[in-house]
């Protein structure tokens, strides 16, 4: 009998607790040297250079503190940027428009929403002042070139359980930002932002209409971001990101019932017009929460899902990966992962994904 329990913590202790930088399904397991509750965004400047953004949750009192990192050695080993935790807390996205300059989205309680710009590869970080911040939250940011860029998201109304989707828009490298009007969609959360060229892009997240359903909310521009149109799909997916490797082929991730966590991937062949669902290779429920593609025929999609362990279901790591421009998917598995937020994929093809409990991945090419 003692051989037997002593057998069982073995495997246990194998199944739970292996955290070193072997490849497991191909991928390398990153320690980020902190304690962190979730890691929410990673961007990549050059092939060494990368950051990643989030938080340590601190349940009483409601708070956090922010975290931004910084690689580099191509991820191997991982830096905390100190800043002021006192205005850094929760913080959602990264995103750099020039190998120096980058933004970062949070939100803190107290005041609402948090932009930050650095000038300096990551040393230091302002914080840019936005009006009306108390009542706005911000999902994502994005540049289509040094000057030029966007930050979407939602913004509360006095009203209690009422809020809409927001843009804004800056022409000055960050520096003021202005709200376009884009007839304010009701109970919307704008939650992703793509621009395959210039000109082209497309915003995209969850909208609530109640009844325990919800779908999702589409917006196209085609002359800069100046103007949106709304083509908002039929399909029950509530976008949590979305990406395009041209102006007409794009796909998207989102839940499909509220609550559960369990989501889908679809696609659209013609500029978001018409979407169709992607079949996936499991037939156990599975949450995406972010997707990248490195070129029109390789993409990822990143995720968890629940697998049968010694002790019970357990959540880990899930990633999604075609090669024929999203005709098939293979599902990969990395147990002794955390769920993952967000995926980065840089010019030469090195993947990168970060989530719960400070997660970070990156995909094994040796």
């Amino acid at each position: 009998m003692k051989k037997l329990f002593s057998l069982f913590l073995i495997l246990v202790s194998i199944e739970g607790c292996k955290k070193d930088n072997s490849p497991i399904n191909g991928w390398n397991v990153l320690s980020s040297g902190e304690t962190i509750s979730d890691l929410n965004s990673v961007f990549f400047t050059d092939e060494n250079t990368g950051y990643a953004t989030g938080f340590n949750e601190i349940p009483t009192p409601y708070a956090a503190t922010g975290f931004i990192l910084k690689t580099t050695n191509g991820g191997d080993t991982w830096s905390s940027i100190k800043t002021d935790s006192e205005s850094i807390n929760w913080l959602e996205n990264v995103f750099f428009s020039e190998t120096n300059v980058g933004y970062i989205t949070g939100y803190r309680p107290q005041t609402g929403a948090l932009l930050f710009k650095t000038t300096d590869g990551g040393t230091s970080w302002n914080q840019i002042a936005l009006d009306s911040s108390r009542l706005l939250r911000l999902s994502s940011a994005c540049f289509i070139d040094r000057n030029t860029g966007y930050l979407t998201g939602y913004k509360n109304k006095d009203a209690p359980f009422e809020w809409y989707g927001t843009i804004l828009r800056t022409t000055d490298g960050g520096n003021t930002w202005s709200v376009i009007n884009v007839n304010d969609p009701r109970d919307a959360i704008l939650n992703s932002i793509c621009f395959p060229e210039s000109n082209t892009g497309y915003i995209a997240g969850p909208v609530y209409p109640g009844f325990g359903i919800y779908n999702g909310i589409f917006l196209k521009t085609v002359d800069g971001g100046a103007t949106w149109s709304n083509k908002s799909t039929t399909v029950q997916c509530a976008f949590k990101s979305i990406f395009f490797t041209d102006k007409n082929t794009g796909f998207g991730v989102g839940e499909t019932i509220i609550g559960t966590g369990e989501s889908t991937l679809i696609k659209t062949s013609d500029g978001g017009d018409t979407w169709s669902t992607v079949t996936l290779p499991t037939n156990m429920p599975i949450t995406l929460n972010s997707i990248c593609f490195s070129d029109a025929n390789t993409g990822y999609a990143v995720g968890s899902q629940s697998y049968s362990a010694l002790m019970g279901s357990k959540f880990c790591a899930a990633i999604l990966k075609t090669t024929d421009g999203g005709l098939t998917w293979k599902l990969t598995l990395v147990k002794n992962a955390n769920a993952l937020n967000s995926v980065y994929i840089t010019r030469s093809g090195k993947v990168y994904a970060v989530g719960k409990n400070g997660t970070i991945l990156k995909e094994n090419t040796n």
